[in-house]
């Protein structure tokens, strides 16, 4: 029988086949702008297949040809699919993300051409729309509690549990978007966005006498399977029209969201709540059943035994085998069964809490294991995605749509880099301490791209869904994909401290998506992975000086307990955002070392500190008097500010740090004076140590700052082990 929702999606994907256009695709971020900060000349995409490659997704100046042969791939791949109409029109987006996220469009209608928004945001909004008639809903969800859920762990357990539990977290997002879609009756085509634990999707309008149901269902599902822990919160506004402006819509759905997020549970029945919340367990709070990783507990039944720790509950055990896996996993296969959320009662595995709200993952890590699994699931329909798509699978991927016409083939990349021992374990956050140079320290990096609602909000001129598709779309790209492939980046390293490649895999990507990231790893690796991204983001944007990225970088010894690093990684990336304004600029910092600095000061702070260690590679113990000297005329000009401040004075250069400065490192030249390289860094921080006061909009850019900074920075990395 057929599905009219499905047709009239399948229609309008159908007809936006012939929208292709050879008109270079302009950036989205062409069309963040202020009146202060008007639009600059535009960037291009060039158009070509979504693989993770630099040419594919950094803009360029020129305009270059859409080639001809990719038209001719997007329409034999579309002759393709399948006749069964549901698989249909999910290929067909696959295929549209695939080729046409990159090239514009044309219609033949008088509707307007956006020279921003690529054909496959277009099609997959226009089919949205559709689908869901003339009156339609945009439905908002956001899980709460996320950040307890992930943190709130065993130390010496989070290492192996981490990874896992971020991306159990990712497909709850999308299964509980699934679960929506399919309670109103809506194809895949109308979920605009799932990430950061944050969905949106496209209903009928007749949907919001559901969205207190909906809530209901889903939280007792959620109070069960997680006893608390995790709620979606739900919030819904009805589209008035597809001219609509989507950026007040979005605002008023992120309200609904907020409202209900404020009050979780609240619409469960009285009985629910006392039966869950405030009735003897019947456990008795036995120590023997409690988890070792999170710290549940419950009856026997719901635990497995482990042969380190003596027991974990069902979901953590699934969840550090599932970070296990994804360490070399190249495809998801996701199968979508009838969701029957009755059939988890208490504390279950990953798999079965996500089968029960109709998402079936699992996880092949080689091509041969993939046909396998496709040999065994022939006479169902799978959707296959490719977590890391590079130039050389794009063959494979076009091999795959060819031979398994029955199935979805994609891509979709996933930031999945976890470090592994020789023997294939997970490294712990103790090895990666002791991997580091210098101080024995792991670090615990955040950054989140700053202001992020006014630029959705305010920013984007004429916020259409279609451009607000694309600029998350845009976002995720960078964030889902190319943050990987920093992380992976071992030259980034080497080629700074000349090191050799024995010290590689220190980086421990929990969670990047959206526009945000959690990245654990060696200190010493993290500041530079954070500049690589933010200074990377900038050529992804076209250097638009509305979009950028703070940061907050923590140092932590052996067994520190993660929710604390998290908490505390999360107020330094709090006091970059605190950041004293330069020009009409704020925030864009760094907070690393307790001590918050310009992105556009960290080139000149790199420069020092590598110029202290490269000095220190020659001559060992005059260097370390240096940087006692250099930090202790820091500390003084730092105190020295704070009381200006306190008593209303502007800060000067004047003080007694000027002259314990200048004679200080006098002293340090007149005893190397035959020191040639010595010398010439000492007459180079005598030179600009002292500039720069009078200028407001030097704040945080002084030389003191930055070598007071350098100076730490370079101590602790030539710390050696009982110092």
């Amino acid at each position: 029988m057929s599905d009219p929702l499905v047709i009239r999606a399948l229609k309008s994907m159908t007809n936006s086949v012939k929208a292709w256009s050879n008109t270079p695709l302009e950036s989205i971020f062409n069309q963040i702008s202020s009146a202060t900060e008007p639009a600059s000349a535009p960037y291009f995409l060039q158009a070509q297949r979504f693989s993770l490659s630099e040419t594919a997704l950094f803009p360029v100046r020129e305009q270059i040809q859409v080639p001809a042969s990719l038209l001719a791939e997007f329409t034999r791949a579309i002759d393709q699919c399948s006749d069964k109409q549901s698989t249909r029109l999910a290929q067909m987006l696959s295929i549209f993300q695939d080729y046409a996220w990159a090239v514009s469009y044309q219609t033949s209608q008088n509707e307007p051409v956006d020279p921003v928004v690529s054909l496959y945001d277009y099609a997959r909004t226009k089919a949205a729309l559709a689908a869901a008639g003339d009156q339609a809903l945009l439905v908002g969800g956001d899980i709460s509690g996320v950040q307890d859920f992930i943190y709130t762990i065993a130390a010496n357990r989070a290492a192996k549990s981490l990874r896992g539990r971020s991306f159990y977290l990712q497909m709850l997002t999308e299964a509980l978007a699934g679960w929506v879609l399919a309670q109103a009756g809506m194809p895949s085509s109308n979920l605009l966005y799932s990430g950061g634990g944050r969905f949106y999707a496209i209903v009928p309008a007749e949907c919001a006498a559901h969205i207190a149901q909906w809530r209901r269902e889903l939280g007792q599902f959620l109070l069960s399977a997680h006893d608390g822990e995790l709620y979606v919160a739900l919030g819904a506004a009805k589209i008035v029209d597809a001219d609509h402006d989507f950026g007040a819509l979005f605002r008023a759905v992120n309200d609904h969201v907020t409202a209900d997020k404020r009050r979780r549970f609240a619409t469960l029945d009285p009985q629910t709540i006392q039966s869950n919340l405030f009735t003897p367990r019947g456990h008795r709070g036995n120590e023997e059943d409690r988890c070792a990783t999170c710290g549940y507990m419950g009856p026997s039944q719901l635990f497995k035994p482990d042969e380190e720790e003596g027991k974990l509950c069902l979901l953590c055990e699934s969840t550090i085998k599932l970070g296990f896996s994804l360490h070399d996993a190249q495809f998801l296969c996701i199968s979508r069964p009838d969701s029957k959320l009755s059939t988890v009662t208490g504390r279950a595995s990953s798999k079965d809490i996500l089968a029960a709200l109709g998402t079936q993952v699992e996880i092949c890590a080689s091509y041969n294991e993939l046909l396998k699994y496709l040999e065994k699931n022939s006479n169902s329909s799978l959707h296959v995605q490719i977590i890391r798509p590079f130039a050389d699978d794009l063959n494979l991927l076009t091999e795959l749509r060819s031979q398994y016409r029955q199935h979805v083939f994609s891509v979709r990349p996933i930031v999945n880099v976890t470090p592994k021992q020789p023997n294939g374990a997970v490294k712990s956050f103790d090895q990666l301490a002791d991997a580091s140079r210098g101080i024995k320290r792991f670090g615990v990096l955040r950054m989140d791209v700053d202001d992020l609602g006014d630029i959705f909000g305010y920013s984007l001129a004429k916020s259409s869904l279609a451009r607000i598709s694309s600029l998350s779309a845009a976002f995720s790209r960078f964030f889902e994909g190319w943050v990987g492939e920093i992380c992976r980046d071992q030259q980034l390293i080497t080629s700074i401290y000349q090191a050799d490649q024995t010290q590689n895999e220190q980086i421990y990507s929990v969670y990047s998506g959206g526009d945000d990231l959690f990245v654990v790893g060696g200190w010493d690796v993290l500041p530079h992975i954070a500049n690589r991204i933010q200074h990377d983001l900038q050529r992804y944007t076209g250097h638009n000086p509305l979009i950028h990225v703070s940061a907050g970088l923590s140092l932590h010894t052996k067994k520190f307990p993660l929710y604390q690093a998290a908490k505390l990684a999360h107020q330094a990336l709090d006091e970059a955002k605190d950041a004293a304004p330069r020009k009409a600029m704020n925030k864009n910092a760094l907070t690393f070392l307790d001590q918050t600095i310009a992105w556009e000061a960290y080139p000149a702070l790199v420069a020092w500190h590598q110029e202290l260690w490269q000095l220190y590679q020659a001559e060992h113990g005059m260097v370390r008097s240096l940087l006692q000297v250099l930090m202790e005329l820091y500390s003084q000009y730092h105190e020295h500010g704070q009381k200006r401040r306190e008593s209303g004075k502007k800060q000067t250069a004047y003080g007694p740090w000027i002259w314990h400065g200048k004679y200080q490192l006098a002293r340090i030249r007149e005893r190397h004076k035959n020191n040639q390289q010595l010398k010439d860094l000492l007459l180079k921080i005598d030179a600009t140590l002292f500039t720069g006061f009078d200028d407001p909009d030097r704040i945080s850019l002084r030389t003191i700052e930055q070598l007071g900074l350098a100076a730490r920075w370079t101590q602790l990395l030539i710390r050696e082990q009982g110092d």
